[in-house]
């Protein structure tokens, strides 16, 4: 239901960074940088982390495009969503549309992780 719910609002135009407080940016560039390679980030902001993504996306476009299609298939990045985006956007860079879809999806991530630790907090006294 979550995920319904996160597809309608992305397909609406919202970007799930502007939904959500922007306290994960310097979780979600730890893990990117760890998936993707690119180097440290210096100021943690949501322009900063797309702008090296984008630079790593070109880079892989231009050089080893296997590479970049196993890292989307890796990370999760829905293909038909993907191709959408990059059909509805022709006149943006692709590499911006593809980092700002790595983001969400890290995002999205840690949502449900933190969702998840929520659920199952459990006090050390009942735990076995």
């Amino acid at each position: 239901m979550i995920l319904l719910c996160l597809d309608w609002a992305l397909q609406k135009g919202f970007k799930i960074c502007d939904m959500t407080a922007f306290e994960n940016i310097p979780e979600i560039a730890l893990e990117l940088q760890v998936i993707t390679g690119i180097p440290a980030i210096t100021g943690t902001t949501h322009e900063s982390l797309k702008k090296a993504l984008s630079e790593k996306v070109n880079s892989l476009i231009n050089e080893d495009f296997p590479a970049l299609v196993q890292l989307l298939y890796r990370m999760d990045i829905p293909e038909q969503r993907l191709r959408m985006l990059l059909e509805g956007k022709r006149d943006e860079n692709a590499a911006d549309i593809i980092a700002e879809m790595m983001i969400e999806r890290q995002l999205q991530k840690i949502e449900v992780r933190k969702s998840f630790r929520k659920e199952n907090d459990v006090s050390e006294n009942e735990s076995w």
